[in-house]
């Protein structure tokens, strides 16, 4: 109790929580509900979206005025693959015919709801809406790339990407989002250039080293490309990607299938299609 009481007057003394000290009830509660919301922020940064999710919704129903932990409670809902229910929380929160619109990055997680549900038409129409007031932050561009990517909107994707380099050169994550860019327009060397510059700012990044891998195939460097999926292949345990890709090199190796360049680079274009 000693240690709960000390915990309360330090948040009150940082600013994180209201004072209440009249009410050490109120105050135990306040300090409870940062409490939850900041492991669930925890949660949510080492991909334990499911995790995150009780934790915020008990944050709500104590204060279900409290923008943040709706905010905060979709997005833990969409990352948790409960999509439909993220989007419910959010119409419910901004309905449309408010005069308060949902902000862009309301938006932005509507989209990736959306996406997620298969409405991509609607998903378009959100992002659309959300670009031109996303702030000026590159975690929010590479977010918007990544799901115009996603949409196969491709300069929509690529400007948003290289706005996000504009604002921190060294984003792993949009030099990845270019890779991928290049990749889905058989841009294949800009496609390897551009998943290397991701790579070396942050080497265990699968998914860079997936795209490389599958770029060198295409390009007939069918050995370095081994090693590149190889990689991929232990950094991301739970895709397959990485395993089907090292099969199509392993049969072309064996012959089974005719010539090695055609049948390689036709099958791994169709596994770029998933990226």
């Amino acid at each position: 109790a000693g240690e709960s009481a000390e915990m309360t007057r330090q948040l009150v003394a940082l600013g994180y929580v209201e004072d209440h000290e009249e009410d050490a009830e109120k105050a135990a509660m306040a300090a409870r509900l940062e409490a939850d919301y900041n492991v669930a922020q925890v949660y949510l940064s080492m991909d334990r979206a499911e995790e995150a999710v009780p934790l915020l919704a008990r944050c709500l129903r104590v204060r279900p005025w409290e923008s943040r932990y709706i905010h905060q409670l979709a997005n833990a809902l969409e990352k948790a693959g409960r999509a439909r229910q993220s989007l419910e929380l959010l119409l419910a929160a901004y309905p449309e015919s408010d005069a308060e619109r949902p902000l862009p990055v309301i938006r932005m997680i509507m989209a990736r709801a959306l996406l997620a549900m298969g409405e991509k038409d609607e998903a378009w129409a959100q992002v659309s809406r959300a670009a031109h007031g996303l702030p000026r932050i590159s975690g929010a561009c590479v977010e918007l790339a990544e799901i115009c990517l996603e949409l196969g909107k491709l300069e929509a994707a690529e400007q948003a990407a290289r706005r996000a380099l504009v604002l921190e050169a060294e984003s792993a994550a949009a030099w990845q989002v270019l890779a991928g860019i290049h990749l889905r327009r058989h841009e294949d060397e800009a496609a390897v250039e551009a998943g290397m510059e991701a790579v070396e700012r942050i080497w265990q990044s699968g998914r860079s080293h997936f795209i490389i891998g599958l770029a060198l195939a295409r390009l007939g460097r069918n050995e370095e490309a081994r090693t590149a999926l190889e990689r991929a292949a232990a950094m991301l345990p739970k895709d397959p990607g990485p395993w089907r890709v090292l099969a199509v090199l392993e049969e072309a190796r064996e012959g089974r299938e005719g010539s090695e360049g055609g049948f390689v680079r036709d099958a791994c274009r169709e596994r770029a299609r998933y990226l």
